[in-house]
């Protein structure tokens, strides 16, 4: 009885899935997929150690989404638009993004 009584207990005080809502609109027009990243801390921005990657198509560049966050918290969101559709975000020669991010 103790167990069911502190499982109901367990499952009426958890904490609700936390979700955030992103809405992203591109320098672009294209067609094209929005990649969408989300680390949890800074450090792991830097080391380009995501924690959710999400991919969708864009209508007319633009994406509306809902992300679920493992927990409350600060977290870092980072996107770009891959108009040629080659799963990564192009660059220039010296390094600097060549699509919309």
């Amino acid at each position: 009885m103790h167990i069911i009584v502190l499982l109901s207990q367990l499952l009426l005080n958890a904490p609700a899935p936390q979700t955030v809502s992103v809405s992203m609109q591109s320098s672009s027009d294209k067609p094209g997929n929005i990649h969408l990243a989300v680390y949890d801390t800074e450090e792991s921005f830097e080391e380009k150690n995501d924690l959710i990657t999400l991919i969708n198509k864009s209508e007319n560049g633009e994406l509306k989404i809902e992300v679920a966050l493992p927990k409350p918290g600060r977290y870092v969101l980072a996107a770009y638009h891959d108009v040629n559709g080659n799963g990564k975000l192009d660059t220039n020669l010296f390094g600097a993004p060549a699509e919309p991010y």
